[in-house]
């Protein structure tokens, strides 16, 4: 029987941004973390995947907020990720558990 493939969101860069406009839940001047994410597979159906992983750190309340960036390439298989501090950014590089189905 095949193991479960384990989650691991690969990151390709970090930065810190200051948001220009508002957001649902950020203010202007607000200092958040980008990171970019490998997505596999390409397109949507990595960036789901991705997603669901996240809010499922979320729920856990392992995480708070995240926000979708943008594509980081033509062929769309990185895209940036927010979060709204360097903890929960840490502790969704450092989950590795499997997704739950």
């Amino acid at each position: 029987m095949k193991a479960a493939a384990r989650f691991r969101p690969k990151v390709v860069s970090r930065a810190r941004v200051t948001t220009r406009a508002p957001s649902s839940n950020a203010a202007v001047g607000t200092t958040m973390f980008e990171y970019v994410y490998a997505v596999s597979p390409p397109n949507l159906p990595g960036l789901n995947r991705l997603a669901a992983r996240l809010n499922e750190l979320k729920s856990d309340g392992e995480i708070s907020d995240w926000h979708l960036g943008r594509w980081t390439d033509a062929s769309k298989t990185r895209h940036v990720i927010l979060f709204d501090n360097a903890a929960d950014a840490a502790a969704a590089m450092k989950h590795d558990a499997p997704m739950s189905r």
